[in-house]
């Protein structure tokens, strides 16, 4: 049995993805996905330094599950030196396992360092 989305279509899943539910755009809904692109930023500001790749999948992350809003949010963090959004993590942590997903995807984009590594096993820890 193919799996299926919440509109009920069978869904076919990319297993290249950094991510199972959250990359259909039918799985998730802009609040949550606006939710997880702050939490991104946080993450890429983790060694203080967006690299060009971490802007490149923060871009394509934020259109994907958030829309102009999410580009609008990763926009005003980094070209506007805004204070990074707080995510609400209470909404992503019933996502736990798809955000960890994307999280880690994102701190592989430049190469781990030991930030983003300890991010990454830090967020797994919140969203319990």
């Amino acid at each position: 049995m193919r799996p299926t989305g919440i509109s009920g279509r069978s869904v076919r899943r990319d297993p290249f993805a950094p991510c199972w539910n959250l990359c259909q755009p039918d799985e998730v809904d802009t609040a949550t996905g606006l939710e997880l692109v702050k939490l991104l930023l946080q993450v890429a500001y983790a060694d203080d330094v967006v690299s060009a790749a971490e802007r490149t999948s923060l871009d394509a992350t934020a259109l994907r599950l958030a829309g102009q809003e999410g580009l609008e949010v990763v926009a005003a963090a980094i070209d506007r030196h805004e204070r990074l959004p707080a995510p609400n993590m209470g909404l992503l942590a019933t996502h736990r396992a798809e955000v960890l997903k994307e999280v880690a995807h994102l701190a592989a984009v430049d190469g781990l360092c030991f930030d983003e590594l300890e991010m990454v096993a830090t967020i797994g820890g919140m969203l319990r």
